[in-house]
């Protein structure tokens, strides 16, 4: 198998009696699908890092609410809020920071994708 049609994989067709045109694709792994996988990777870890700033907030603020008078629970709850805000700052920030490089230097960091075409 020569590289060329190991880089078509995506396009594989087969002769198949009872298909359209008697051609079906054929689900053949390819490095595109990894960059799906990467891709669905990192739109995930972005989403639970929001879910746990989020939860975070929500911790912070109820110790906050039931703290009553004593000082040092209002402290702790302060905290709490500040490092989610701080956490979310970051992620904003390197977001951000990933853009502007790729703006720059025309590279594509946001996307990940594999080019086997030369």
């Amino acid at each position: 198998m020569d590289l060329r049609d190991w880089q078509k994989g995506v396009d594989y067709v087969v002769n198949t009696p009872g298909c359209e045109g008697d051609k079906c694709l054929v689900n053949v792994p390819t490095l595109k699908g990894f960059e799906v996988i990467v891709a669905r990777f990192l739109q995930l870890a972005v989403a639970f890092g929001s879910l746990i700033v989020f939860i975070f907030l929500l911790y912070g603020g109820f110790l906050w609410v039931t703290a009553g008078a004593d000082d040092q629970k209002i402290s702790q709850a302060q905290k709490t809020i500040t490092y989610a805000v701080i956490g979310l700052v970051l992620m904003i920030v390197s977001i951000l920071v990933l853009k502007v490089i790729e703006d720059i230097t025309g590279v594509s960091l946001t996307v990940f994708k594999i080019d086997l075409q030369s």
